[in-house]
């Protein structure tokens, strides 16, 4: 309890919202396929690793495309927050599955187009 207290200190309303949205989707995504399908952790074809369902997942809740501006279809993030925000939302995905949240931490998640586009 106490930890918990201490990591909510200094995070806005919207920032624990957010958080609790990839808290979520880690929980009733991310984990149930990861303990399902580790063994794809070891293929060799990417799309097996990390189906194109997750992301699109992601990009409901709107955690696919923080800090990409509106105008290409992102969610624009406030300069003095963006650092925190994309460290809090990180760290709830990497909780389900490092390889997912390096993969929409460093911006290569513009590489699994969306099929809406």
């Amino acid at each position: 309890m106490l930890e918990r207290m201490s990591r909510d200190r200094g995070l806005s309303e919207e920032l624990r919202m957010m958080r609790q949205s990839c808290r979520d989707f880690v929980d009733e995504v991310v984990l149930p396929f990861i303990k399902q399908n580790w063994k794809l952790e070891w293929s060799m074809v990417p799309e097996e690793r990390l189906p194109i369902r997750i992301l699109e997942e992601a990009e409901k809740i709107g955690i696919r495309t923080l800090g990409v501006p509106e105008e290409f279809g992102g969610v624009e993030l406030e300069k003095g927050t963006e650092v925190k925000t994309f460290a809090v939302v990180s760290e709830e995905i990497a909780r389900g599955d490092s390889g997912l949240a390096d993969k929409m931490g460093n911006g290569s998640s513009v590489w699994w187009p969306s099929r809406s586009s």
